[in-house]
């Protein structure tokens, strides 16, 4: 992940994965904070854009939604790879998990919280393929899709995702293995390894 440029705004997503930016978050991750200030009052776009970088490398999803939020308030909006790279913070923020107690836990509070951040991450999603100007980045939205319904376990969907994805850039090696070897392990989930020398 690197730092976005508005004129050339292409970077991948960063997991391994402006319109009404709180949606379903709104309520979730604003309630999630219990009041505490805006981090990113007051912050230049550079900040806030390097903010939010530093915490996806740290892992810190979470935490680096506001800054995602607060960049897309600050950008045309017609910048579709800041949607692309907020999806894929979405999506790591619902799997996020912490340590409470020495015990194991969600960094989130609830699985309505949880199905929330995944919904706001399937709409960025679309927004950034509404966006996207050709068929190669189209098709890296498709294949952001596709990544995020197989963690989630929605494997038939995510399927379609990366059909789709190879429909559109046939020449993308690496996402017609992916797609190749999700397939793969739907026909024979049982087979040892099935699928997984592509992720």
């Amino acid at each position: 992940m690197t730092q976005r440029s508005t004129d050339a705004p292409f970077f991948p997503h960063v997991l391994g994965p402006p319109l009404a930016l709180a949606l379903a978050l709104a309520g979730a991750v604003a309630a999630h904070a219990h009041g505490a200030p805006d981090p990113t009052a007051g912050l230049d776009l550079a900040t806030v854009n390097a903010r939010s970088i530093a915490l996806v490398q740290e892992r810190r999803f979470v935490a680096s939604l506001p800054y995602f939020r607060r960049e897309l308030e600050l950008v045309r909006p017609d910048v579709w790879a800041l949607h692309l790279d907020y999806a894929a913070a979405l999506e790591g923020a619902s799997l996020e998990g912490a340590s409470r107690r020495g015990n194991a836990v969600p960094a989130t509070r609830s699985t309505s919280e949880r199905v929330a951040l995944m919904r706001e991450s399937l709409a960025q999603l679309d927004l950034a393929s509404r966006l996207a100007p050709g068929a190669r980045e189209r098709a890296r939205v498709a294949e952001a899709r596709a990544h995020h319904l197989r963690v989630w376990g929605l494997v038939w969907d995510a399927a379609a995702d990366y059909r789709q994805a190879v429909a559109l850039d046939p020449k993308w090696g690496v996402v017609a293995e992916r797609a190749r070897a999700h397939l793969a392990e739907l026909r024979d989930p049982a087979r040892p390894g099935a699928g997984s020398e592509a992720w």
